[in-house]
């Protein structure tokens, strides 16, 4: 039988929420890079005034669904950076001061 120190179990957990603070992050990210690409995309792509109409109303449609998404991931980034900062005020209350 294996037994885990709570010092090791320790830092398994505070591994655990940096990868979760990177994964957060990096989902944030993807989440909002094709914005501006899509956005140009339904402008643009049309010449006449009935496309140029079109193109508003499928951006407008498209930030209401995307913004529901960001909104989703930042408060999941939001929590994430919580958890992250919890486990640093924890470590330092506990450490030795060196000498």
């Amino acid at each position: 039988m294996l037994r885990f120190s709570p010092c090791l179990t320790s830092r398994f957990r505070i591994q655990g929420k940096h990868f979760l603070f990177i994964e957060r992050t990096s989902q944030l990210h993807r989440e909002l890079v094709p914005i501006q690409m899509w956005l140009v995309y339904l402008l643009n792509g049309y010449e006449r005034i009935p496309g140029k109409v079109m193109g508003v109303i499928l951006v407008a449609v498209y930030m209401v669904f995307k913004g529901r998404s960001l909104i989703a991931r930042g408060k999941a980034f939001k929590t994430a950076c919580e958890k992250l900062m919890q486990s640093r005020v924890r470590r330092k209350k506990f450490e030795v001061p060196s000498q």
